[in-house]
């Protein structure tokens, strides 16, 4: 295999494109692949392959026919080289059945979003008239890592989110030392929220019933870092006032948003539906995009 130093990397040596049905097969299977062999959190659950290829179909499908999961192919071969699949995120997603592996997993989630409702300036507003997009989970190919794949893949989302013209922010919860590093350093999306998983303990009965007093005992153990999570928001036009410019996003309506928030009203949100003149295929945009880096007090 060739060295990658020599190699070239991001937009030089590939593509971002729009997902294809015909791509969706070998996206899985890369995810599958990833989390399996390189996401630690997901290694230290134990979560059987076929489950973890299930989970990823059911949430992604549907987003993948609206066209807003990407990849990022290789100029030189055709090749697959990554994939993120975006979804529009509903602010009150089902529970996962009872025992299910991942259930660990989730319901970290739950605390880390509360923290971020409660805590910080998040875009409540957003999701729930359905403006959000959320980046469900990404991957890169074997062979393929150290390229700037990631990267580029990322860089893409507030763009893409953009051109839609129906998103005002991008979410995202990264557990991976990599791609935390990607959204929060190199992109400078906000961190609203952030969980080390050493120090989350299940609270509810039905939870300790399920994965015992402490499912994240050992998970640091022969790693050099703390393994954590984090709940990251890029805000579209940020820099031109895109952080409040939308009625529903002002301060003065958040008490309101998070009454529907706890009530589940759903009388502003909006599904996405992919319009009949976005026939976009490769999506072409600027150099690394980023957020506006900055005070996360808004």
């Amino acid at each position: 295999m060739a060295n990658t130093t020599t190699l070239p990397k991001g937009k030089d040596g590939f593509t971002v494109e729009v997902m294809k049905e015909e791509d969706f097969d070998t996206c899985l299977d890369i995810a599958v692949q990833a989390f399996s062999t390189r996401n630690k959190v997901v290694m230290h659950l134990k979560v059987p392959r076929q489950h973890l290829k299930a989970n990823f179909k059911k949430d992604s499908y549907e987003s993948m026919k609206q066209g807003l999961a990407l990849v990022a192919r290789d100029k030189s071969n055709g090749k697959l080289a990554g994939f993120l699949f975006n979804v529009q995120q509903y602010p009150w997603p089902k529970p996962l059945p009872k025992g299910d592996p991942l259930n660990p997993l989730y319901d970290v989630g739950d605390t880390l979003y509360e923290k971020a409702f409660s805590e910080n300036g998040i875009g409540l507003g957003a999701v729930i008239t359905g403006a959000v997009l959320r980046v469900g989970a990404g991957g890169t190919a074997d062979g393929y890592e150290g390229r700037g794949v990631g990267t580029l893949l990322r860089s893409a989302c507030i763009p893409f989110a953009k051109s839609k013209k129906v998103f005002r922010r991008v979410w995202v919860e990264p557990a991976h030392g990599a791609t935390f590093h990607i959204w929060t350093n190199k992109l400078k999306y906000h961190l609203r929220s952030e969980i080390k998983f050493k120090d989350w303990k299940p609270t509810k009965p039905s939870q300790i019933q399920q994965y015992g007093p402490d499912p994240w005992k050992d998970l640091d153990n022969g790693s050099d870092r703390i393994q954590k999570i984090g709940m990251c928001e890029g805000v579209i036009d940020e820099e031109e006032g895109g952080l409040r410019r939308n009625c529903y996003d002002k301060a003065c309506c958040y008490g309101f948003m998070f009454c529907a928030l706890l009530c589940k009203c759903t009388c502003c949100w909006k599904k996405y539906t992919k319009s009949a003149d976005d026939n976009v295929s490769i999506f072409e945009f600027d150099d690394v995009i980023t957020t506006t880096a900055g005070v996360d007090k808004v």
